[in-house]
């Protein structure tokens, strides 16, 4: 599978990505957009993942990609690729397709339960995936859904936890590819900056739980081969 993967800055990086596309020999290649890299043609990938970041999809006249590439998306959704966005990548997609994004009443970070829908067990990409009762959140936008969309999963404080759309878009406002490292940069580095809140938790709970990470990359990694799946299967058809 050819897997292209959007970074939207350095700190985080791919987490337990990284190890999935490793074991499983996948074919990658990326684009650092605040590097000023360029976007590849629909054409040349199976599937895009869109990674986090701590700017808004709002933010276009500061970062000036945003545009860009909120265009290039729809144009990837509408070529009827498959697509997996994380925290900003899910709220890119949501904007790609005409919804609103805005920050949310409440600001999540830390481990969360995320309530999943009864129909989201028949969604093909969730297939077989045992579901963590926690999972790490860190972000302060939200979003409504695009049209078309399906809801999957929410949250106490974020009742838009995921979404699909056409069965072939995924978007996740959690974070299942954290690793222990991810959760201990943001509890040294990025909590600082964090406005005290109901959802906010401290730098000593987030780490007291870094354990729920290797319960998050099961997740994962089940996901993404049930993603894998759904693209081999396309392709077979298509070449039948």
């Amino acid at each position: 599978m050819r897997v292209h993967i959007i970074e939207h800055m350095d700190l985080l990086g791919l987490g337990s990505i990284h190890q999935w596309l490793e074991e499983t020999d996948q074919l990658v290649t990326s684009t650092q957009l605040h590097k000023g890299e360029h976007l590849p043609d629909p054409s040349e990938f199976d599937l895009v993942i869109l990674l986090g970041g701590t700017m808004s999809v709002c933010e276009e006249n500061k970062y000036l990609w945003l545009k860009t590439e909120k265009q290039w998306l729809k144009n990837v959704i509408d070529s009827g690729k498959h697509v997996l966005g994380i925290c900003l990548g899910a709220q890119l997609i949501a904007s790609a397709l005409g919804a609103e994004v805005r920050q949310h009443t409440y600001s999540e970070a830390g481990w969360w339960p995320v309530a999943f829908h009864p129909h989201a067990r028949k969604h093909p990409f969730l297939r077989d995936v045992v579901i963590p009762e926690f999972f790490f959140q860190f972000h302060q936008d939200t979003f409504e859904l695009p049209d078309k969309a399906v809801l999957l999963a929410g949250s106490l404080a974020c009742t838009r936890q995921m979404f699909s759309v056409n069965n072939r878009v995924l978007g996740l406002q959690f974070h299942p590819e954290f690793t222990p490292e991810s959760v201990q940069y943001i509890a040294k580095h990025l909590h600082p900056s964090l406005k005290e809140g109901p959802f906010i938790q401290s730098p000593q709970a987030m780490l007291s739980s870094w354990q729920n990470c290797r319960a998050s990359q099961k997740f994962l990694f089940s996901m993404l081969r049930n993603i894998e799946a759904s693209v081999q299967s396309e392709a077979l058809s298509l070449s039948s």
